[in-house]
C-alpha cells in the first residue's frame, strides 16, 4: 500500500509530466479513492494528508507545472470565491485550483436524491431524510460557532500594517530603529481598538443570528430544502450516522460490512452509476478535467 507523506514540502514534490489532481484528506479518507472512480483513472489522483496546506502548495508548483490540478474544501471559502474558480478552472492565475461547492466531499454522499439510487439503501428516501434532518439540528448550532470562529480568524489577522513607500527619513540606523518603534506603538494602538470593536458582545450575537438564519433558512429546525445546512455543515460525521442507519452491506461471503469498508462499497457502487445521474458537481468536474487532458 502507498503511503502518503504528510511533511512533505513543496520543493519534495517529484511527480512526471502526466496530468495529477492533488486533492486533500487523511490518508485513509475517501477522497482520493472516490476521484479515482470518478474520475476513471484517466487522471493520476494523489493524497496530500490532512495536515497540508494544498492551497499554499498549489501556490508554489502551478506555475512550474502546469499539469498539476488541486482540489480542495470549501471550509471557509465563499460563494464568490467557489464560483470563480468554478468557471475558470484549470486557470494558472487561481493556481489551477477549484473548490468543491459543498464544505467537504462527503456531503455529496448526503444528498436524498443521488444516496437513495445505491442498492444498499434499505430505508424509503423519507426516512432517510427525517434522520437526516435529525442528526443535522444536533450539530446546527456547534456549526454556527465554528462558522462565526472562522471570520474571527479572519478579522484578526489582518494584514492592514502596509510597508513603507520609500527610504526618505530613514538614512541612518537609529532613524529606521526609530521608526519601529513608532509603527508598534501605532499597530498596537490600531489593533487593539480594531479588535475590541469587532469582538463586541453584539457583533458576535449578530455573527451568529447571521450564520444560523444561513444555515437554516426561514426554518426553525434543519428542514431539506430550506437554507444551506446541507451543503455548509461538515459532512464527515453525519454521513458515518447516516450509513449506520440507512444501508446494509455484505461481502461475497454474507458477512455484513461496517466502518469505512462498507461506506467504499456504497460510494463504490454509487459512482457506477451512469454519470448523468450523479450529483451536477461530479458532472462539471468531470468534464473540466476531461476536456483538459483529452
Amino acid at each position: 500500500m502507498k503511503v502518503i507523506r504528510q511533511d512533505v514540502q513543496a520543493n519534495d514534490v517529484r511527480q512526471d509530466v502526466a496530468h495529477t489532481l492533488f486533492v486533500e484528506g487523511e490518508i485513509d479518507s475517501i477522497d482520493r479513492p472516490v476521484l479515482k472512480l470518478l474520475l476513471e483513472d484517466r487522471i493520476r489522483v494523489e493524497g496530500m494528508g490532512a495536515s497540508y496546506s494544498l492551497s499554499n502548495v498549489a501556490d508554489a508548483l502551478h506555475p512550474h507545472h502546469p499539469k498539476y490540478y488541486f482540489l480542495i474544501d470549501r471550509d471557509g471559502h465563499t460563494a464568490e470565491e467557489v464560483e470563480k474558480h468554478w468557471a475558470s478552472f484549470p486557470n494558472p492565475d487561481h493556481k489551477n485550483l477549484l473548490i468543491w461547492r459543498r464544505k467537504e466531499l462527503e456531503n455529496y454522499f448526503l444528498l436524498p436524491d443521488f444516496v437513495v439510487k445505491s442498492k444498499y439503501m434499505s430505508k424509503p428516501q423519507s426516512d432517510f431524510i427525517q434522520r437526516l434532518e435529525q442528526e443535522a439540528q444536533q450539530r446546527i448550532y456547534f456549526e454556527a460557532v465554528n462558522r462565526v470562529i472562522i471570520l474571527m480568524r479572519r478579522e484578526l489577522q489582518t494584514t492592514w500594517i502596509r510597508k513603507l513607500s520609500g527610504p526618505q527619513g530613514l538614512e541612518t540606523k537609529e532613524q529606521a530603529q526609530q521608526k519601529i518603534v513608532e509603527l508598534r506603538t501605532n499597530a498596537c494602538a490600531q489593533k487593539l481598538q480594531d479588535d475590541v470593536a469587532f469582538l463586541e458582545q453584539d457583533n458576535l450575537m449578530h455573527l451568529f443570528d447571521e450564520q444560523v438564519r444561513l444555515l437554516l433558512g426561514e426554518e426553525e429546525t434543519c428542514k431539506y430544502g430550506a437554507g444551506q445546512w446541507l451543503e455548509l455543515m461538515a459532512g464527515k460525521k453525519l454521513l458515518n450516522l447516516l450509513v449506520d442507519y440507512a444501508f446494509i452491506v455484505h461481502d461475497r461471503h454474507g458477512n455484513e460490512l461496517h466502518g469505512k469498508e462498507k461506506l467504499r462499497a456504497i460510494v463504490k457502487d454509487l459512482l457506477a452509476l451512469p454519470p448523468e445521474e450523479l450529483p451536477q458537481d461530479f458532472q462539471d468536474l468531470r468534464r473540466l478535467i476531461f476536456a483538459k487532458i483529452d
